[in-house]
C-alpha cells in the first residue's frame, strides 16, 4: 500500500502544472473550479460581495472583493516565449467595452492585448512586474479586465479594478477595456494572463507568467 507521503506527492503535481500554465479559463462563468486561483476556490467561504454594491445591483451574481494574492500559487516565470498560433477568426477583432461603456474592437495585430482576471495571482504578479518596469516595455499593451461573474455591471467591475490598483500599489497600470461577455470570453481566453500579439505576419497567443526579458520580446 503506498505511503501517505507518496500519495501527497502525486496529489501536488496537478497544482504545480496549473501554476505554470496560469489560471484556468472559466468553463461557464466568471469563476473557475478548484486549484486555479479563482474566487470560487475559497474553502467554502461565501461568495457574497458588498464592495460598493448598491441595493439596485444586488440581483447580479456576486464577485468576491479584490484580494492581494501575490503569494498564491507560486511559480517560476518561464524564460521562453512558447507562443501558439492564434486563430484570426477568433482573435483578429474582439468586441469589448471602454471604461466609459462604449463599444470597442480590440485588434491585437495593431497593439498587443492582455486579458487579466483580478482574482488570478499570475495576473497580479504580471501586472506588478510590468508596472515596476513600465518605462522599459517597448510597446504598452491594451490591458483588458475580465473574469467577472456573468451579468456583472460595468460599474462593479471598474470598482473592483480600482481596488486592485490600490491593493497592488500600481503606479502606471490602468485598465483600458472590459470584457464582460462570458460567451466571448470562453472563445478568446485559454488561461490567465493571456497576451495576444502580432509577430511578423502571424497572430500569436501566450499564457501564464514570463520573465521580463520574454515580455519585452512580446511587447515589441
Amino acid at each position: 500500500m503506498p505511503s501517505i507521503r507518496r500519495l501527497m506527492f502525486w496529489m501536488t503535481i496537478p497544482l504545480v502544472f496549473t501554476a505554470l500554465a496560469g489560471c484556468a479559463q472559466p468553463s461557464g462563468s466568471g469563476s473557475v473550479a478548484q486549484n486555479t486561483g479563482s474566487p470560487s476556490a475559497t474553502n467554502g467561504v461565501s461568495l457574497q460581495n458588498t464592495t460598493n454594491a448598491t441595493t439596485a445591483d444586488r440581483h447580479f451574481p456576486a464577485n468576491r472583493p479584490f484580494e492581494n494574492r501575490l503569494n498564491a500559487l507560486p511559480t517560476t516565470p518561464a524564460n521562453v516565449l512558447n507562443a501558439k498560433p492564434a486563430d484570426p477568426a477568433v482573435y483578429a477583432s474582439i468586441p469589448a467595452l471602454t471604461p466609459e461603456g462604449a463599444s470597442l474592437t480590440l485588434t491585437p495585430s495593431e497593439r498587443p492585448v492582455v486579458f487579466v482576471a483580478y482574482w488570478c495571482p499570475h495576473c497580479q504578479r504580471t501586472l506588478v512586474l510590468w508596472d515596476q518596469h513600465w518605462s522599459e516595455l517597448p510597446v504598452k499593451p491594451v490591458i483588458v479586465a475580465t473574469g467577472f461573474e456573468p451579468g456583472t455591471p460595468l460599474a462593479q467591475a471598474k470598482q473592483i479594478d480600482e481596488d486592485e490598483i490600490r491593493g497592488l500599489n500600481l503606479k502606471h497600470i490602468q485598465f483600458d477595456a472590459y470584457l464582460l461577455d462570458t460567451n466571448i470570453g470562453k472563445k478568446v481566453i485559454q488561461a490567465y494572463p493571456e497576451v495576444v500579439f502580432q509577430q511578423g505576419d502571424q497572430l500569436l497567443t501566450v499564457t501564464g507568467e514570463r520573465t521580463l526579458a520574454v515580455w519585452k520580446q512580446v511587447l515589441s
